[in-house]
């Protein structure tokens, strides 16, 4: 058997890079399934993909619209525009943006953090020492608890299909001068660490650097100074461990600064009743307290602030060539301009941007995309429309979740409370109920949170789709954001193509909108006299959207015509909450006090995970059933410390704050807070595939094993019964279940995600039915070690036989290209490398390598390669075919960046591809160039 096969017909347009495997072992996965600061508004989109997932659970529509795809070896880096269809964000249209709000240029990736308290490496992250008595010195106290940072900060990762949370300083707390040890939020296979990821494949993700970080400058009442801190660090790097000579790099360009966050609270001082108190307190609540009642309301900017300094992509450089991205002088993304290694422009990506409401508007609205030639002529546009789009946005109000409701904007974002009031009216006992806070309306309104959401995609070919949305409601109530209702597909007469309608059922949102989650209570103690001060607030205490969207439906129906698809998702809690409970506080004799709520044991595997699918149509129906097992692999804590009694400076000594002390409680309120590392992963799955009418079938089950706990996320074995009621069952080996230095390097490099070894057997029949394994070694040594890890033999038998080589590789090359291997029948097949080592340029079946490259100057189509056109470089390469007349010679040349351009076979008869101007496959051509196929691009949609 090859281990590395070219067609005769070879596969145009796609970077072929031979590989060893072609006798794959499958891999079975389960289906994919006011104390802080976030990173940039601008991070914050391509994050919130990662946050806020696209799929039938959270009812986004999955809307991208494609510009290019690089490949390296291994490493895939699809770049595409994609319009996150969940609302209008009041926020993304306040601050500069790339392209314009919805709108995401994925182009590589991120890790963010969200900073809770402080960044850790400002104070470190431990608990304060409270085996002080710090009774009668309530100033020392505040100092000791408020300067410490005693909440971890939480990092997220979002690039080419990774995404997750974890805690790189999780064990800090228990462990100050311990070995570092992520701790991901939920498990999988990755290696984790604050600026870089090592897949199971081996695939590593560096993040940060030069240029690469996103910084922002924030100020606190507890800091005399302006601190920095990183929010965000861009993806820089991503390289091959099994193609060590390949990657991908991503360089960055200065956004504009943003100014952003300048909270606001309304506050309010009144009196706390004490028992056999003779004077009237209102006396000293207006003589030392700011906030006191029957004043107005007292609206203060609050003491934090924050100013962003945003990263935008500039440059991806990968082996056969290069992409830039030109920002306007406004820096919003121009145009998108895509060269090859040589420096020849292929095409270009304009971007046209103006702004809705007209050339008075504010906010931005990308109008279409074209794809230009390399000359400048169009050859490509799509075309987008918006709700609204028209319409200018004024000052508005935001919804609780953020979204535009279209209320009017009183200056702040706090609602108005009903509280009540205890303030000296002649009896200084006396509680009224009043209103107070601010004026703002924060409830959803689909009617306006739908506004400048894209409503319309037309296509080059003329055909378009539309969406249409519909307000998220819950058994409560509406609920903020939007889902999809309709996408219809039209083709360019108008003729309408496909429909699909979408139906939600069992909307249930986790934190119920009670204005108390907006209101925070403390003590205050000024010269011996003390008092009740309450915030109230424009930003809950808890998360709002504690699993990304607003909420998720546990079924939703899809309707196509006669097609009608059901599913079910699993949707248990993201988070507990608890009270911070405060110490007693009384007033007019009653207890008082206000507790804090909050969120922790967050478990982001509880939810959005499809359960069932069913299909159903005139005659047919179709099922797939799938089941989770679950579980808490670890666990840390921090500490939740919040102030209950405030001490103001100035007052005159010890006694009376003792007695305050003792009357009011403690100073500070503590909680742990838990943090769960958890595995969830696919154990069954049903399918059935039958008719509808007579009711006849088949189904399978196919259930799968983890029987490792230190890699609990392989799968172990797989079984499946068949149409006979047999039990098939597949052993899986991975790396780490094997010994020797080869092995223990795979393990090093984490490919522990890639099957080893693989025996399928007949449980029934105790039969053995087939084996297959991977042996690995290393080529290429050097001075410095053993040399680079490869795949060398494939094993193979059936039946229960011994195993036996299939084929082995016996060099490789220093990008991990192979350059020769040998089948079970003794055939030598070799292959030579060109184009800057990019490209194959000759496969010889029947001479080895060093035969074969001693025929031709490697240089003339390697570093000199662009100094010679097609013809030189077949006729160069035609040596290898004259000087091996016995040999088997297919020989090849391109355009780089673009694909092949000819293939001459063993009888030297060539094959030609020609391409369009934006470098797609137009036509290919025989020997005597007659058009043996010629290709016509229509768009589906």
């Amino acid at each position: 058997m090859s281990l590395n096969k070219i067609n005769a017909k070879f596969r145009v347009a796609v970077l072929l890079t031979p590989v060893l495997i072609f006798l794959s072992i499958k891999t079975l996965k389960a289906q994919n399934l006011t104390d802080q600061i976030p990173p940039s508004p601008s991070s914050m989109q391509m994050q919130r993909y990662g946050d806020y997932p696209v799929s039938q659970y959270t009812g986004i529509p999955d809307i991208k619209i494609p510009i290019y795809t690089i490949t390296e070896g291994d490493i895939t880096v699809p770049i595409y525009l994609s319009f996150h269809a969940s609302g209008l964000n009041l926020d993304e249209c306040s601050v500069p943006l790339l392209i314009g709000p919805g709108w995401t240029l994925q182009a590589g990736g991120q890790m963010t953090r969200t900073v809770n308290g402080f960044p850790d490496e400002i104070f470190g992250v431990s608990t304060p020492d409270f085996s002080q008595n710090y009774q009668t010195s309530f100033q020392a106290m505040k100092d000791q608890v408020e300067l410490y940072d005693s909440e971890l900060d939480v990092y997220s990762y979002n690039a080419l299909g990774l995404s997750g949370k974890f805690m790189p300083n999780a064990n800090y707390l228990l462990d100050p001068y311990g070995p570092y040890k992520p701790f991901p939020l939920k498990e999988n296979n990755y290696q984790l660490y604050p600026g870089a990821i090592i897949d199971d494949k081996g695939i590593s993700y560096s993040f940060g650097g030069n240029n690469a970080e996103e910084w922002v400058q924030f100020q606190s009442r507890l800091l005399n100074t302006p601190y920095n801190a990183v929010t965000t660090w861009h993806l820089t790097t991503v390289s091959s461990a099994k193609f060590p000579g390949m990657g991908v790099g991503f360089y960055y360009q200065n956004g504009p600064q943003v100014g952003y966050q300048y909270s606001t609270a309304y506050m309010m001082d009144d009196a706390y009743y004490i028992a056999g108190q003779t004077s009237d307190p209102s006396a000293d609540l207006g003589n030392n307290f700011p906030y006191s009642m029957p004043l107005d309301n007292n609206r203060v900017t609050n003491f934090s602030s924050r100013i962003y300094y945003p990263k935008f992509i500039e440059k991806i450089v990968f082996s056969t060539g290069f992409i830039k991205f030109i920002l306007n002088t406004n820096k919003t993304l121009n145009r998108i301009e895509i060269y090859n290694k040589d420096q020849q422009l292929l095409r270009t990506v304009q971007l046209n941007i103006d702004k809705f409401g007209g050339a008075s508007g504010s906010v931005n609205r990308l109008k279409s995309i074209v794809y230009n030639d390399a000359l400048g002529n169009e050859q490509e546009r799509y075309t987008f429309g918006y709700v609204g789009e028209f319409s200018p946005l004024g000052a508005s109000s935001k919804d609780y979740w953020g979204f535009y409701n279209g209320q009017p904007y009183t200056g702040d974002y706090v609602p108005r409370f009903n509280v009540d009031i205890s303030y000296a009216g002649g009896y200084y006992e006396d509680s009224r109920i009043g209103m107070f806070g601010g004026y703002a309306n924060r409830d959803p309104d689909a009617t306006f949170s739908v506004l400048y959401m894209l409503n319309q995609i037309t296509y080059p070919t003329g055909g378009y789709t539309t969406f249409q949305y519909e307000g998220n409601t819950s058994n409560s109530g509406p609920v903020g954001g939007l889902r999809i209702k309709t996408i219809s597909s039209y083709d360019r007469d108008g003729t309408l193509a496909s429909k699909k309608d979408y139906n939600y059922w069992h909307g249930a949102t986790e934190v119920y909108i009670e204005k108390d989650l907006f209101r925070e209570e403390m003590g205050v103690i000024s010269e011996g006299v003390r008092a009740r001060r309450r915030s109230f607030l424009e930003n809950a205490a808890i998360p709002l959207s504690p699993k990304g969207a607003p909420m998720g439906y546990q079924r939703v129906d899809e309707t196509e015509g006669q097609r009608y698809t059901v599913y079910y998702f699993d949707d248990q809690p993201a988070y507990q909450y608890e009270l911070l409970n405060s110490p007693l506080l009384y007033l007019n004799g009653r207890h008082e006090g206000h507790f804090r709520r909050f969120a922790h044991h967050y478990q982001p595997w509880n939810f959005g995970d499809l359960i069932i699918k069913a299909v159903s149509g005139p005659g047919f129906y179709k099922y797939e059933g799938y089941s989770y097992d679950s579980y808490i692999n670890s666990t840390v804590t921090d500490l939740l410390i919040k102030r209950v009694v405030d001490f103001i400076p100035g007052s005159p000594g010890a006694p009376s704050e003792s007695l305050a002390h003792e009357t009011l409680g403690s100073l500070f309120n503590f909680a742990k807070q838990y943090h769960y590392s958890g595995v969830k992963r696919l154990s069954v799955k049903n399918t059935w595939d039958g008719d509808s009418v007579n009711g006849t079938g088949i189904g399978t089950t196919e259930t799968y094993a983890y029987t490792d706990p230190l890699h609990p996320m392989n799968i172990t074995s797989t079984s499946m019964v068949n149409s006979k009621e047999e039990t098939i069952r597949t052993d899986l080996s991975y790396p780490y279940n094997f010994t020797g230095p080869v092995y223990d390097e795979m393990v090093s490099q984490n490919r522990i995600g890639e099957p080893i070894e693989q025996v399928q057997t007949n449980i029934t029949k105790n039969k053995e039915l087939s084996h297959m394994k991977m042996e690995y070694d290393f080529f290429n040594p050097t001075s410095s070690g053993p040399g680079r890890l490869h795949l060398k033999n494939i094993k193979k038998s059936v039946t229960g036989a011994p195993l036996e080589i299939e084929a082995t590789a016996q060099r490789y090359d220093n990008r991990g290209h192979i350059l020769q291997q040998v089948g079970k029948d003794g055939v030598i097949v070799s292959f030579i490398f060109g184009y800057n080592d990019n490209y194959p340029v000759a496969k010889i079946v029947g001479a080895d390598y060093d035969t074969a490259i001693a025929l031709v100057i490697p240089s003339y189509f390697n570093e000199n390669y662009f100094s010679h056109n097609d013809t030189d470089m077949r006729n160069h390469l035609a040596a290898i075919r004259n000087g091996l007349p016995n040999a088997y010679v297919t020989t090849y040349t391109y355009k780089m960046g673009v694909g092949l351009t000819s293939e001459t076979d063993p009888k030297g008869q060539t094959t030609f591809y020609e391409y369009d101007n934006i470098q797609r496959l137009k036509k290919i051509k025989d020997q005597n160039e007659n058009i043996i196929k010629s290709f016509d691009y229509h768009f589906k949609h």
